[in-house]
């Protein structure tokens, strides 16, 4: 029986944490993020699944307290999921098999930060999640699983959830076949790679001169748990939190409101076709859509970004 170390946050962690208990085959620490501040936050889910469990549940901030919980422990292996620091060197290669981790990304493709939205603003037909060995590089160790999930297109709370669901089916079995060195290993494609920045609050500003269906789909992406898109009508920041297509030719200026129908506000992208605007809300709280969207208003302020989008 090995000794694992379990340290996660959010959804995916509570998943997988929940898929090394159902497997049963080893002995369990476990340490999470005191993250509720956060939307996507699972904290008090975490502990009270540790707590039913019959688990102590460590509480950590940094990467000294990390080295100090796996110095006490010794852990033969250390899961890591939704932790956000640079483990050092040293740290990593100190118990027996090492540091594993899931990076939400079909690897090689993604390395880096946010790979799952970026997956989604660019169309992907599928998007994923790898269950790697951490090494020094950016996401580069060996891949021991991968899951993947068509994109339907969908907001990105549905496309998480299905993503957390196929791996908690599973992950408790594979990672039982990682530690008894059962299980499949592939040397990372590095000619294949690809990599993505990290996204700031002002990225979920949305270009109005990019197609609607590029547009639609940087709003279902940029949603919740995360920063919703948002737009300037006439100087009022307006948060879009639901859309949809809109089946008709529209001849307009990007980002102009042409009209209302009895399901939301119609807004022209830049290739003459438009979405409907079904709910939205400004920095106070209202979500009268006659009100944001006055009809005929001046177009809605677009902004260049980078990348794929």
């Amino acid at each position: 029986m090995s000794h694992i170390l379990f340290v996660g946050s959010k959804s995916t962690g509570l998943r997988c944490l929940r898929s090394l208990y159902q497997q049963g085959d080893h002995r369990l620490s476990c340490a999470t993020l005191n993250d509720r501040s956060d939307l996507r936050s699972c904290f008090d889910d975490i502990k009270r699944l540790a707590s039913d469990q019959g688990s102590e549940i460590n509480v950590l901030e940094n990467n000294d307290q990390l080295q100090a919980l796996v110095e006490r422990t010794e852990p033969d292996v250390v899961f890591v999921c939704g932790w956000y620091r640079v483990i050092p060197e040293a740290l990593i290669s100190r118990p027996l098999l090492g540091f594993f981790g899931i990076h939400n990304s079909l690897l090689p493709r993604y390395r880096g930060h946010a790979p799952l939205i970026w997956s989604l603003l660019n169309g992907d037909a599928e998007v994923g999640a790898s269950l790697f060995k951490f090494d020094q590089g950016m996401d580069t160790g060996d891949v021991y699983h991968q899951w993947s999930i068509p994109n339907d297109g969908g907001y990105v709370n549905s496309i998480i959830d299905s993503l957390d669901r196929a791996i908690e089916k599973s992950f408790g079995r594979v990672f039982d076949r990682v530690i008894r060195g059962e299980q499949p290993r592939m040397t990372q494609p590095h000619r294949d790679a690809s990599y993505c920045a990290k996204r700031r609050p002002e990225d979920s500003a949305i270009n109005w001169n990019r197609s609607a269906e590029a547009t639609l789909r940087f709003i279902r992406t940029l949603s919740a748990p995360y920063p919703d898109s948002f737009t300037f009508i006439d100087s009022r920041k307006v948060y879009i939190l639901k859309a949809e297509a809109f089946d008709f030719p529209i001849s307009g200026i990007p980002g102009q409101v042409v009209c209302h129908i009895d399901r939301g506000a119609v807004i022209c992208c830049g290739d003459g076709r438009g979405i409907l605007v079904t709910e939205a809300a400004d920095e106070q709280g209202d979500r009268t859509l006659a009100s944001l969207f006055r009809r005929l208003s001046s177009p809605a302020k677009s902004f260049e970004l980078s990348g794929k989008q």
